[in-house]
């Protein structure tokens, strides 16, 4: 159990640095920091839950929790992360940016 919130707590620590790493970008800035909190409150409700200190509302345990939909949910919104990281610079990875024209001088 504590090795379990013990991975949570590293990666929800990873996204913060993830956004704090890309500060000058707002769009992978908010992603990944709302990524942590929606895995840090889905996590501390889930354990709440099950210790008895709050009421069962049936959320699953981020990555873990039997059942596929959560599981299929929360691997789209790691991919879009990892695409939206990838991508930053668009100019690396598009080939049109890399083709120049080349103008010729008939004088």
């Amino acid at each position: 159990m504590i090795a379990v919130i013990l991975l949570y707590i590293l990666l929800i620590f990873n996204l913060l640095f993830i956004s704090a790493k890309y500060a000058n970008d707002y769009l992978i800035k908010a992603f990944s920091s709302g990524l942590a909190f929606l895995i840090f409150v889905y996590m501390g409700v889930n354990i709440y839950m099950v210790i008895g200190l709050a009421p069962v509302v049936g959320l699953p345990l981020p990555l873990f929790s039997h059942g596929g939909t959560s599981f299929i949910i929360f691997a789209v919104i790691f991919g879009i992360l990892q695409n939206l990281i990838a991508f930053k610079d668009y100019s690396r990875y598009n080939f049109d940016s890399k083709v120049t024209m080349q103008t010729k001088d008939f004088h």
